[in-house]
């Protein structure tokens, strides 16, 4: 699973799709759940690290993730 190419992405949160055209605006969680895709992170991965890092119960991280996860796909952000 990787992000597609042709996304922009700046440390402020703005996301620029250039195949698409479209642009987002991302708080710093998703900017680092971007982030840990962009190394290479699994999905399991990327949970396991943001359980570390952030004061979060595990089944709100799960649901919100998945819902991330569900979003990238749908604005074609996301491959495989």
């Amino acid at each position: 699973m990787s992000l597609t190419n042709g996304m922009i992405i700046n440390d402020s949160g703005y996301v620029f799709n250039t195949l698409t055209g479209e642009s987002f605006s991302i708080n710093q969680t998703a900017r680092r759940v971007l982030a840990l895709l962009e190394d290479g992170c699994s999905k399991s991965e990327i949970y396991e690290k943001l359980l570390a890092e952030y004061d979060v119960e595990e089944s709100s991280l799960e649901a919100d993730l998945d819902d991330f996860f569900y979003l990238l796909r749908k604005y074609r952000m996301l491959e495989g």
